[in-house]
């Protein structure tokens, strides 16, 4: 990922590149490897790698987490506890996506391990659902579109790649469809409860899993009755809330 400096990649070239990388676990496994070695010295020696941020290199480890494939290649879980040991000597502290993104890798690495299918849907809807309070939704159409790859951005890590990870999901088939709008509806109902806690969050919580349920659904309406039905009775209880979630709520329901 580039700096703004010296030019971005378009979509399609980032695309067409991690395509190609993707072909072959190997490979994949290859530039994991090599991300985790060059965010622990990059992060220790406090350099740049041709004038690229160490928050790039930690960008790209992150979307290389989410969207490669892995094998039970044991170099992959000395990667991971090489991070590990780094954060938890406080070498990566002042990066805000370190600890998502460890979760994230051993979360994956478990369940290859076990000769599991990997599923981070569940932790990805819950981290797409705290990034922008209400007031910032409002002014994000859509947020569903392209990710943002600045390396200065407040969004770093792997949360800059959430929403594009529920938009490629979103995309690849009606089932997979339907397992997004799925975790969005299993979401909402732990927003009440969240509201005691803390009402700020709720709120953003709240605000979010609607605007991302319609933005999934408009990517192609073709979901069955009953996914449609379960997000209806579980997010009507929000209609009689104060605004921005009264509203949002509405807005939602109207659409379904």
């Amino acid at each position: 990922m580039d700096t703004p400096e010296s030019g971005c990649l378009l979509p399609d070239q980032y695309e067409a590149f991690w395509e190609r990388v993707a072909e072959t676990k190997g490979e994949a496994n290859t530039l994991i490897n090599e991300l985790s070695k060059a965010v622990v010295a990059l992060y220790l020696g406090g350099k740049n790698i041709k004038n690229v941020p160490v928050e790039s290199v930690f960008n790209t480890l992150s979307y290389a987490v989410l969207f490669l494939p892995m094998d039970k290649n044991p170099q992959l879980r000395k990667s991971l506890e090489m991070l590990q040991k780094a954060e938890a000597n406080g070498d990566l502290d002042h990066h805000p996506g370190t600890r998502d993104v460890l979760r994230l890798f051993s979360l994956k690495l478990d369940h290859i391990e076990a000769d599991e299918t990997p599923d981070l849907l569940g932790p990805v809807a819950i981290g797409a659902s705290t990034l922008h309070t209400a007031a910032e939704f409002g002014k994000l159409p859509d947020i569903l579109g392209f990710p943002s790859f600045d390396p200065y951005s407040n969004t770093q890590g792997v949360s800059c790649f959430y929403y594009y990870y529920l938009r490629k999901l979103s995309l690849r088939s009606q089932e997979d469809r339907e397992r997004v709008l799925g975790a969005i509806s299993s979401k909402l109902l732990t927003v009440p409860q969240q509201m005691k806690m803390n009402a700020q969050v709720a709120e953003t919580t709240l605000t979010a899993l609607l605007h991302m349920f319609v933005q999934v659904l408009s990517l192609a309406p073709a979901v069955s009755s009953e996914c449609l039905h379960r997000f209806f009775m579980t997010a009507r209880q929000f209609y009689k809330w104060p605004a921005p979630c009264g509203h949002a709520a509405a807005a939602a329901l109207a659409t379904v």
